[in-house]
Parts: structure tokens; sequence; C-alpha cells
């Protein structure tokens, strides 16, 4: 029998759809309300249109920006639906261009993957709140929540673990805690540089709104690069355009998505020039130096992945260096 085309209401901006609903139907339309929409309700609203399968390459037409359908107030583009049947978990990302989703493309071809590098990419220790104190006390260790981790630096713990796995719901492996270096995570983020994270050199542990990386054996020694690229303007342009559409919302950073993560390992002179800027934003954090050495690390991440000056304007429209300044630039 044949499918009549509906609107369906989810109230979401980030769709994911079943595959056989994708090889099978025509997502003829996808319409971004945004929030508000109904009341006491703060996530975005969306309506979609299915219809029977017209073409092998259907484009579906999404709106964003919505001021009024009926007067015709929204911005339009046209996305082809087989780009999704290629995503992680089949999603639907409404918010590139075909300009932008062809820079993404670009950013992931022929890249490792950040879930190829790691031991593990694993989600903090949940346990009760009677076990987690703000003052340090016999048997219970600092407690490295997400928001104590910045960009490139972790601030003094505010709260304390009682160590008796016993009664902690999820200890998580004891390797974790043991590790002379980690990437440590905000789990919890939002917008457009959803991505925070820095290393942990004093094993500590870490609570459930962390996310917590460990590097196989052949990258132990390139934290300091890892951490770099996940900082990173591209990074997380990338991270918020394909996987969280840069919603203004707090959303679940998802080790699903952070495995997918494109890795283009450096040469020893790159990689040499990113430990010296990691140790100095590391040692600058907070002042205006840090700001001045953080620019320069993303110039050398744009040039490491071979992006153009009109690639890098996409993701950071303000960027200073002019086209010829940028391509002359060396690291």
């Amino acid at each position: 029998c044949s499918i009549p085309t509906y609107p369906l209401h989810f109230f979401m901006r980030f769709i994911i759809f079943n595959p056989i609903l994708l090889k099978n139907n025509d997502i003829n339309s996808i319409v971004d309300l945004g929030e508000g929409v109904f009341s006491k309700v703060t996530a975005s609203t969306i309506l979609f249109q299915l219809s029977n399968k017209t073409s092998p390459d259907f484009e579906t037409e999404i709106l964003t920006d919505v001021e009024s359908l009926q007067e015709n107030k929204y911005k339009t583009k046209y996305i082809n639906q087989n780009v999704f049947l290629e995503n992680t978990s089949y999603t639907f990302n409404i918010m590139l261009n075909k300009e932008q989703m062809a820079l993404s493309a670009k950013i992931k071809k022929s890249k490792k993957s950040l879930g190829e590098c790691c031991v593990d990419i694993i989600e903090g220790i949940v346990a009760h709140k009677h076990l987690i104190l703000d003052k340090k006390e016999d048997n219970t260790f600092d407690l490295i929540e997400g928001k104590d981790v910045k960009r490139f630096f972790i601030q003094e713990c505010s709260n304390f673990i009682i160590w008796d796995k016993a009664e902690i719901h999820r200890t998580r492996p004891d390797y974790l805690w043991n590790q002379p270096k980690k990437i440590v995570m905000q789990r919890i983020s939002g917008g457009t540089m959803p991505l925070v994270s820095a290393i942990d050199l004093e094993k500590r542990k870490a609570f459930a709104s962390t996310n917590n990386i460990i590097l196989v054996e052949e990258y132990k020694e390139l934290y300091e690069f890892f951490n770099s690229l996940l900082n990173s303007r591209l990074i997380n342009w990338y991270y918020a355009n394909n996987f969280s559409n840069n919603s203004n919302l707090t959303v679940n950073i998802s080790k699903t998505f952070l495995e997918t993560l494109p890795i283009q390992l450096p040469t020893n002179n790159v990689l040499s020039r990113i430990n010296d800027l990691h140790q100095e934003l590391e040692n600058t954090y907070g002042t205006d130096d840090f700001n001045e050495n953080y620019e320069l690390l993303n110039i050398i991440i744009y040039k490491l992945y071979n992006l153009t000056h009109q690639d890098v304007l996409l993701i950071d429209p303000a960027f200073s260096l002019t086209e010829e300044a940028y391509n002359n630039y060396k690291a």
C-alpha cells in the first residue's frame, strides 16, 4: 500500500532516522521551527514529511530560520537524501549547506577515526551524592567534574569522592585511574565550540560529567597533539555541525560521535610545534597570551588538514589572516 504524505512532529533539531525508512521513502521536507513553539517546551520543534520512494537521488527540502510559513519567510536549501545513509547513526544534519557539507567531507576523507586511536573513550564515575564531599578527608580522592575542565586547563577540584567500591555504582576500570596521562573532557556541553578538554597528569578520579580518553600504545606520546585537535576550532566545527547542529541547548558529548572524529596525524615538525604551543596554552590559560597562542594553534591545524583560505572562512568567518598570508604561513 502507498504511504500518504503527512507531517510528523519531533522535539529536536538533530534527527535520527531508521535506515529502512531512508532507503524506502522520500523525506520530502524538514522544517525547523526553532524553540518556544509549545509552552513549557524548551527544545526545538521539527516537522517533516514522508512519501513513497520516487528517485534514488531525491533531494530533501530544508526550511530553517522560519519567521512565518504562511508568508514564506524562511530560508530554504536542498540536501541529497543519500548523504544521510553514510552518516553516523543515519543522522539528518539540517544546518549544513552544500558548501559546508563538502568541507565536512574533505575534513573526513582518508583520515583515521579517533576511535581507532583510543583504548577507551569512557564516561566518568557514577556515584551517589553521599559519597561526594566538598572537603578532603581520609580515603577521599580529588574528583574532576565537567565544570572543572577548561580548554587546556583543569582547575582545582571543588569536590572529593569517598572511594568505597562496594557503594560506588560505577567505578570504571582501574587502569583508567592508573594512567600517567589521560584526556578529560566535558561531557555536557553545547554551542559552536562544544568540545572542551585538558590533560590530567595526577591520576585523578573523574565524575560522570566527563568523558575520559586513553590512547593506544602506538600514540601514547601524542596526548598533547590529540588534546590540541579536540580543542581546535576545526574539530569543534566538525562535531558541532555534524552531530549537534550548533545547538545552544546543552547536549551530551557522545562517545559514538567522538569515535568518528577524523584524525590527521602530523609530521614530526608539525608535532613539535603543536607540543610547544600546547605547553604555552597550559601555562598561559586565562591571559591574553593564551588567545594569541590558541589562534596560532588553529592555523597550524587548518594547514595540517590542507584547508584552503576559503575553507577556513567557513569555519571561522572572523579569521584574521589574508589569503596570501595564510598560504605563505609555515608551521
